[in-house]
């Protein structure tokens, strides 16, 4: 229930923006925006937390099923933006369509979530990985064509290969986790693996100075953490003890931060020992 709220809370203040987009178009105000973002975002809590504590949900299987509706809401946009592109479409039809495509892509992902997790069972350190998985899968094209042919990136290339990315992603993710049950020190291992190991590949790509090669060799270096955090799992083993890596993003400070002189907070991470 609390992980079902918490995925309402988030996802909702992001789905009003896009309701307000799709309503509005181009003419969309801030005092619209706001207002459905918060309205959403207290009408998503209040459905997730009620949901979550009438069917008894588990709290792996709520993780998929927010981390699939995150995506599925990307993927209609990235659709949106490759169906209109840029190029003889006016911005009013171009946002419309990818908010309208990205709202719809998040009722999809409900259902693609709950479809998913009733194939097969989830913990919550499974629906990390499924989730990291999905997020490599979705940068990887950007970062092959950035290192390969930078003058090809254009809106409809990328968003096209990014929602394929995501789509490999996530069944490669779902792939890795079957029959596995990770425990909650898996998944911090996880986590912490994926991000250290993309700090790494960005140093890398620091030293050798190419600007080209850059972000594949972040990719690389994420996905080898990501092997990494993977091999060293024992879901077999008892973890409850370990340490648990909370997550948090604030999609409203990302949208005020460009707007006030003192630091906003975007997001937040969390370690319980």
């Amino acid at each position: 229930a609390a992980s079902l709220a918490l995925g309402g809370m988030f996802q909702g203040a992001i789905h009003g923006w896009l309701l307000s987009g799709l309503i509005a178009g181009d003419d969309v105000s801030e005092r619209l925006g706001f207002g459905l973002s918060l309205l959403a975002g207290i009408s998503e809590t209040i459905a997730g937390y009620t949901i979550g504590t009438e069917t008894g949900i588990a709290e792996g299987t709520a993780g998929v099923i927010n981390t699939t509706e995150f995506y599925g809401m990307a993927a209609g946009g990235l659709l949106g933006l490759t169906l209109v592109g840029t190029d003889g479409t006016s911005e009013d039809v171009a946002i419309r369509v990818s908010t309208g495509l990205a709202l719809a892509g998040a009722v999809g992902g409900v259902y693609v979530g709950m479809a998913t997790a009733n194939a097969q069972h989830f913990t919550p350190s499974d629906a990390t990985a499924y989730g990291v998985s999905g997020l490599l899968g979705a940068f990887l094209p950007l970062c092959v064509l950035t290192m390969v042919d930078p003058e090809s990136l254009d809106a409809r290339v990328v968003s096209g290969l990014s929602l394929l990315g995501i789509a490999g992603g996530l069944a490669v993710g779902t792939n890795i986790v079957r029959g596995r049950d990770y425990r909650s020190g898996d998944g911090t291992g996880i986590a912490l693996g994926t991000f250290a190991g993309a700090l790494v590949g960005a140093g890398v790509a620091v030293l050798v100075e190419d600007v080209q090669a850059g972000p594949m060799l972040t990719w690389v270096g994420a996905a080898g953490g990501f092997a990494l955090g993977l091999s060293m799992a024992r879901p077999e083993m008892d973890l409850s003890l370990g340490g648990q890596l909370d997550i948090n993003v604030n999609p409203i400070g990302l949208l005020l931060g460009a707007q006030f002189t003192r630091p906003v907070p975007v997001g937040s991470l969390t370690y319980r020992f």
